[in-house]
């Protein structure tokens, strides 16, 4: 299970033993081998870890199923890492600091996988953008799973967020007709979509509307976007891919031919044709959107606006 709150943190030092390209399933080697390396090192520049309450944590930078760019080690303050000096294998690298939501997780590490998708999307629910780029999350093992049973294992995890503005500005009461068309949602909100081919996925949604991803296990990823983000789930067939059941608006700067080749050339199909929508008092038309089906069976809607003429 796990639980969240948002928390101020100063800008602090990571010290620790990085691997740039691990396999997920040798975290648990790697994190024993360098934990103990980190630990004595930094009881010989004069740290005394017990006195100072650090924590043993892990950093990370990407994670995939197949490989994970991640630090393993403490995190001090600036005052404490001027005391410890880098070795070979043993650097440092600052955290900026910031708004982070803390998610508490308790229980067996197999099941931190759970409390990760939450809290990704606790940051969507808040209005939030993930701002973990650069290495800005990290999990601290609070309980020694030595000493408890794994149920009671507590583990914290920590991801950078900030401001999602144009999340805001949507929410933001609109008093007037003009206003209302001036508004421009550039992005969609939280989402869980379906896939079947991770690759072809991605490259389909990174090729029409530059999303970036991170993936978490083999049956599900999260998608990025500049003011929020949403997730994939694997099903076994088309036949559980619903589709038209949630139909989201992603802005676009056009809809023209070359973007409807772009959408075809990366195995979407074109539902239709562009369907104008006008105001029901003066006839203005006031925007456009295409129905999409990407090559995963998931139904969307690319939407244009149409400036009002002055």
């Amino acid at each position: 299970m796990s639980n969240f709150e948002t928390v101020k943190c100063s800008q602090r030092t990571f010290v620790g033993i990085r691997h740039p390209s691990i396999p997920q399933s040798d975290l648990g080697k790697f994190f024993g081998e360098s934990l103990p390396k980190v630990m004595k090192h930094l009881e010989a520049a004069g740290l005394k870890l017990d006195k100072l309450k650090l924590i043993p944590a892990s950093r990370y930078y990407s994670f995939s199923p197949e490989k994970v760019d991640v630090m393993a080690g403490f995190i001090l303050s600036t005052a404490q890492a001027k005391k410890v000096s880098e070795t070979s294998d043993i650097k440092k690298d600052e955290l900026a600091g910031g708004s982070y939501l803390k998610c508490t997780h308790q229980g067996p590490y197999d099941k931190l996988e759970v409390s990760w998708k939450a809290a990704m999307a606790e940051i969507t629910r808040l209005g939030k953008s993930n701002g973990s780029e650069g290495g800005n999350c990290y999990e601290l093992y609070v309980k020694d799973p030595s000493t408890c049973k794994p149920e009671e294992i507590l583990t914290e995890i920590y991801i950078r967020v900030v401001a999602g503005e144009k999340r805001k500005r949507v929410e933001e009461p609109v008093k007037t007709e003009e206003e209302r068309h001036k508004s421009v949602v550039s992005d969609v909100c939280h989402l869980d979509l379906a896939f079947l081919d991770k690759a072809r996925t991605q490259k389909f949604y990174a090729g029409v509307f530059q999303w970036s991803f991170m993936d978490y296990t083999d049956d599900y990823f999260v998608f990025m976007t500049k003011s929020g983000g949403g997730g994939f789930t694997k099903k076994k067939d088309k036949s559980e891919v619903t589709k038209g059941s949630i139909l989201p608006y992603i802005m676009v700067k056009d809809l023209s031919d070359d973007f409807k080749k772009l959408v075809v050339s990366l195995g979407g199909k074109l539902l239709g044709e562009v369907v104008p929508l006008k105001d029901t008092k003066d006839g203005h038309e006031f925007g456009s959107f295409l129905k999409i089906e990407d090559p995963e069976g998931n139904v969307i809607a690319a939407w244009k606006d149409t400036p009002k003429p002055q």
